[in-house]
């Protein structure tokens, strides 16, 4: 349980540092749209360690980036990305569900689409705040197009690096439990049965004698 919790929190605190590092230094610039991956980093927090690591993670790494390079809006980040990353997270824990009783198509599909509502969610949040900053509707729509963008992209990397991370780290797993399992080159399952017999026989041929 303790070191279930250590990974969690070293992992969350990774992360952290992912999203706000992603935030200030992984920007594309199409020429029509500027976006960052920092959402991407958040989706992927929430697929593989859940709606709480996500949404500190998405919001903590945000308010840093912010806090960097324009701290006006570090709260309203704050808040917008931690959301993004529990809605994201619940997402994910329902994929699983899903997954387990539909197959893993289905549960990509429902991981996918709990990522677009986050980016949605994240779409509608700043421009709220653009609306309040700019005192302006109209003006806060200036910066639609770089947030669908910037939401897009990171529903696309999520959905396609999600999976074949989790591949990897499930074959990486069933690896070291094989390898765990092993004595002398045989499992240890085979070892236990053949140990068994043996004692088996050993007793058999104590009775015998007696």
């Amino acid at each position: 349980m303790k070191r279930s919790r250590s990974r969690t929190l070293a992992a969350t605190a990774a992360m952290t540092a992912v999203t706000a590092l992603a935030t200030l230094y992984l920007s594309v610039n199409t020429g029509t749209a500027l976006f960052t991956l920092g959402d991407a980093a958040i989706f992927l927090t929430a697929a593989f360690f859940g709606p709480l690591p996500a949404a500190f993670a998405g919001g903590v790494g945000s308010f840093i980036a912010d806090a960097a390079v324009f701290p006006a809006t570090m709260w309203f980040s704050l808040a917008i990305k931690a959301i993004e990353g529990a809605l994201a997270g619940f997402g994910a824990l329902l994929a699983r569900r899903v997954a387990t009783r539909r197959g893993g198509a289905a549960g990509w599909a429902v991981f996918v689409l709990s990522t677009v509502a986050a980016g949605a969610w994240m779409i509608a949040g700043y421009y709220l705040t653009n609306s309040l900053w700019w005192g302006s509707p109209e003006a806060a729509f200036a910066n639609l197009p770089n947030d669908s963008v910037q939401a897009a992209v990171a529903v696309a990397v999520a959905a396609a690096v999600a999976p074949a991370v989790s591949k990897a780290l499930t074959s990486a797993k069933i690896a070291r439990g094989k390898n765990k399992n092993e004595t002398d080159g045989k499992p240890v399952g085979v070892h236990s049965e053949q140990d068994g017999s043996g004692k088996k026989d050993e007793d058999d041929g104590r009775g015998t004698d007696g």
